[in-house]
């Protein structure tokens, strides 16, 4: 089960990527960075599951890194606590789509968030 939720979010990271990199922000040092950001219920009922995402994003995150140069920026990935609740996964999803350097979301663990 592991193996295959890498595999799903390597896939998701590589065509998020793929898919343009017209945001992003640059450092003081000239490094150029895109974020991704990750929604999984980190506290409550369901956080063994949030912790798996969390685990299995930094796995997928070093599967890319490894395999391509993503066209010279550094990905980050922007984990939030969605709680497991619905309004808070919408908060949140909205919070990361307001943002420029957010180029991609992935989660949530529960189909209500």
């Amino acid at each position: 089960m592991k193996k295959l939720l890498t595999v799903i979010l390597s896939a998701s990271l590589a065509m998020s990527i793929l898919a343009g990199c017209s945001g992003g922000k640059e450092s003081e040092s000239g490094e150029k960075s895109l974020d991704i950001g990750v929604l999984a219920p980190l506290t409550g009922v369901n956080a063994e599951y949030g912790e798996g995402f969390d685990i299995a994003s930094q796995m997928a995150l070093e599967t890319l890194d490894n395999a391509t140069t993503s066209n010279g920026y550094k990905i980050n990935l922007v984990l939030k606590d969605s709680k497991g609740d619905p309004k808070e996964g919408s908060d949140l999803a909205r919070l990361f789509g307001d943002r420029e350097e957010t180029i991609a979301i992935l989660g949530d663990f529960t189909s209500s968030s």
